[in-house]
């Protein structure tokens, strides 16, 4: 394209310093006749009145559309036609560079009209002796043609053409990111999780990465939430099933059913029954917390209380496995919280703590404070979190050990509850964790609550 646009300019001064050369060669021809006449004359007392062939000098002005002058060596104006409209100042500088080299000459420039005028300055020499010259002044604005419209349009379709393939050529590898982009939208869009856009070295790279990784989570968001139905519907069909075999069971043996054996079948119904109501409770409390519709009854209550109930509560269960449950009771720490709330976030974590640890382990409480802030951190000598597995330990319905949470009657709720309340008192839930040896989960929350300014 570079080529083109330098051969159209280059094409458009070769034509008109054509024109230009052609018009100074026939005025500098009439301006040689014109000298050969005055020639003849006594060049030392040339004036107008001696002046020959002033007839013909002013039809050749005519004939020429030009301002002719005859000048003394001095530079005053012998002669002038009268015929052009060119009045344009004579630059002397010009004409006594001539006195020098007594030779015809021409020079192009803008004029203080800014027309584009021709200067033609022939000396009247006889001897050798410069006497004078034959100034023409040419308007070249009447001369210098058009280029051709044709040509102009032939190159500015061409131009128009080739700066469009290269366009094409630059745009094609920086919008076909954009376009795999919304390919992969679109199949994301279906349910297409899986679909990932193949990284390449552009300037979109960071988005094709963090698409990626939106659609590796989406898919196992996709694929949690359908383990999350398969084993909620295992977990409500269990209860279900087993009260509907004890039922059955009465119902045959009626008549002749032992009196502590029904009492043993009532009992197990209503253990079921308990079961049942603890998954609906959680799945319901779940909804709540991820509709932010919870409202907080903040007290200042001392959190060791707090732990020592909750122990209380879970202790049960850990002497079933033969868990100890160690905390040390050290100075009081208050808070301000929602106790039950809170609690519930204690039991949540040691009832973790049972289900995740060897019979016959240790499991420590511990409660401590810094200005502004109280920690609680409950430690297990567990099996331990794989790091993969810490990154969505916290999300709702995930569970690390599939079967050893359905066998301890895990819905994968628990953390997600923690984590949700936690973030109501504005505090953390942090996690550390190896595998084989054991897992603390840390809770800090504000001694005071305090607003979050919403900007």
């Amino acid at each position: 394209m570079l080529c083109l646009v330098i051969i159209y300019f280059v094409d458009e001064s070769v034509t008109i310093n054509g024109v230009i050369s052609d018009r100074a060669r026939l005025l500098q021809d009439r301006a040689r006749v014109i000298n050969k006449w005055i020639s003849n004359e006594n060049l030392q007392n040339l004036s107008e009145d001696s002046l020959p062939y002033k007839t013909y000098i002013e039809k050749t002005a005519r004939n020429l559309n030009a301002r002719i002058l005859i000048l003394s060596k001095n530079n005053e104006v012998i002669y002038e036609t009268n015929f052009s409209g060119i009045y344009e100042k004579l630059d002397f500088n010009k004409i006594d560079s001539i006195k020098k080299t007594l030779k015809p000459r021409y020079q192009r420039f803008s004029s203080s009209e800014n027309k584009n005028v021709l200067y033609t300055i022939y000396p009247l020499v006889k001897n050798g002796i410069y006497y004078g010259s034959v100034v023409t002044i040419s308007d070249l604005e009447a001369v210098i043609p058009d280029l051709n419209t044709e040509k102009v349009i032939l190159y500015s379709i061409l131009v128009v053409l080739i700066f469009t393939v290269i366009l094409y050529l630059i745009f094609r590898n920086f919008l076909k990111p954009i376009d795999d982009i919304e390919s992969g939208v679109s199949e994301i869009t279906r349910g297409n999780y899986s679909h990932e856009i193949k990284e390449s070295k552009t300037s979109f790279l960071s988005i094709i990465r963090s698409f990626n990784i939106l659609a590796g989570r989406l898919s196992e968001i996709e694929k949690t939430q359908s383990q999350f139905i398969s084993n909620i519907s295992h977990e409500l069909k269990t209860p279900i099933a087993s009260m509907s075999i004890i039922a059955q069971s009465i119902l045959e043996s009626v008549d002749s059913i032992d009196k502590d054996l029904l009492k043993e079948f009532v009992n197990d119904i209503y253990n079921e029954n308990i079961r049942l109501k603890n998954i609906i409770d959680e799945l319901l409390y779940m909804a709540v917390l991820d509709k932010r519709d919870v409202s907080l009854n903040l007290e200042y209550r001392p959190i060791n209380k707090l732990i020592h109930e909750s122990i209380k509560v879970i202790k049960p269960i850990a002497e079933k496995k033969h868990i100890d449950i160690i905390f040390k009771q050290g100075k009081n720490i208050y808070g301000e919280v929602d106790y039950g709330k809170v609690k519930q976030v204690c039991i949540n974590l040691l009832s973790n703590a049972i289900k995740y640890s060897p019979t016959g382990s240790k499991i420590k409480v511990k409660l401590t404070e810094n200005k502004n802030e109280f920690i609680m951190a409950v430690e297990d000598e567990g099996y331990g979190i794989s790091e993969e597995d810490q990154k969505y330990v916290f999300d709702r319905l995930y569970r690390v050990d599939k079967a050893r949470s359905r066998a301890e009657g895990g819905t994968g709720l628990g953390l997600y509850i923690s984590r949700q309340i936690v973030n109501l008192h504005m505090g953390t839930l942090e996690l550390e964790s190896k595998v084989n040896v054991g897992s603390t989960f840390t809770v800090t929350i504000p001694k005071r609550y305090r607003l979050v300014d919403k900007k």
